[in-house]
């Protein structure tokens, strides 16, 4: 009996359940998924680009140009980020470390994971990490991210 206690003990103490085979699959195809998507939006938004940088005659034209190129430089950045997370997390996965969060060691929920299979931390840590670059300017905060993950 007191063997079957320190059975217990010793498990509530390890880092939890390992993500099976399935789960694992299932993440790495929600995560090539979104590459994919984000990969294609940059290619249509890249033709996008080619298509107004013919020469333009119509003031309507020149408007629509202005807002592409507007919206085209952050999204290129975010989804660059977003791009370097997917690769991490699958480097992870290749490595056996993917799922524990990079803060506290402990795993991630699957439920978390599902939603967001490149996230780096649980729900927790990823709320305290919100709230430390709360206030600081959008950029900065990207240039703070890009630099970390150097």
């Amino acid at each position: 009996m007191v063997t079957k206690k320190k059975e217990k003990s010793t498990r509530a103490k390890s880092k939890g359940p390992t993500l099976t085979d399935k789960n694992l699959a299932l993440l790495q195809n929600l995560l090539l998924k979104k590459r994919k998507e984000i990969l294609k939006e940059v290619k249509d938004l890249e033709n996008r680009w080619e298509e107004t940088s013919e020469p333009q005659i119509e003031v309507e034209e020149m408007a629509q140009e202005i807002e592409i190129t507007e919206s085209f430089r952050p999204l290129d950045e975010t989804e660059r980020r977003q791009i370097r997370e997917i690769d991490r997390a699958l480097e992870k996965m290749d490595g056996g470390r993917y799922g524990n969060c990079e803060a506290c060691g402990k795993p991630i929920a699957m439920n978390r994971l599902k939603i967001i299979p490149w996230t780096r931390y649980c729900r927790k840590d990823a709320e305290k990490e919100e709230k430390a670059l709360e206030g600081f300017d959008p950029a900065i905060v990207a240039e703070m991210t890009s630099e970390a993950e150097k």
